[in-house]
């Protein structure tokens, strides 16, 4: 392409208009002047292009963002009951779960623990047959009792019936024979 010289006086008047400095049109400077002008004229209408595809891209993927998790919902009638029920059932079944695994949780606690007392009772069972069960004794009603010395120590232990008989005696009742 030739570059007359009507050419080179149109691009030396803009380059002096943009940039405030006049140019010769037969300076050897003024070719590579006006193609890099070019080259950053067409990459700024390229860029331009792209940012206007981009903004357009951005618009529909925040429509169709919003479509797939809206803000807000329209509802029909009878629809908003049903989503309300929904999520109540939601929550009651999430609640009744973790209420089922509390209470097996307690259920399988208490008999572990009953049975670890019911151990201990049996372990202690020769001790107390050899100790206690000979020293059972029935009063003329035939309630069942045993008797013992009043500690000398601080141990004191709280029965439910018990009789002081005298100072070192003290009565407790078992039951009925």
């Amino acid at each position: 392409m030739s570059w007359t010289e009507k050419d080179r006086l149109a691009f030396a008047d803009y380059f002096e208009s943009q940039y405030g400095k006049r140019l010769s049109i037969n300076d050897e400077m003024l070719p590579l002047l006006h193609y890099m002008f070019k080259v950053n004229q067409s990459t700024v209408s390229r860029l331009a292009k792209t940012e206007k595809i981009l903004e357009n891209t951005q618009k529909i993927v925040n429509d169709v963002v919003l479509k797939a998790n809206p803000k807000t919902y329209h509802f029909s009638s009878g629809e908003a009951f049903r989503w309300q029920l929904g999520i109540t059932l939601k929550y009651a079944f999430w609640i009744a779960g973790i209420m089922i695994i509390f209470w097996s949780s307690y259920f399988w606690w208490a008999a572990h623990r009953d049975i670890k007392n019911a151990e201990l009772i049996l372990s202690a069972a020769p001790v107390v047959e050899q100790t206690l069960l000979h020293q059972i004794d029935a009063d003329r009603n035939g309630f069942l009792f045993l008797e013992f010395k009043r500690p000398k120590g601080t141990l004191v232990e709280n029965f439910t019936e018990f009789n002081v008989i005298d100072e070192e005696t003290i009565r407790i009742y078992l039951g009925r024979k």
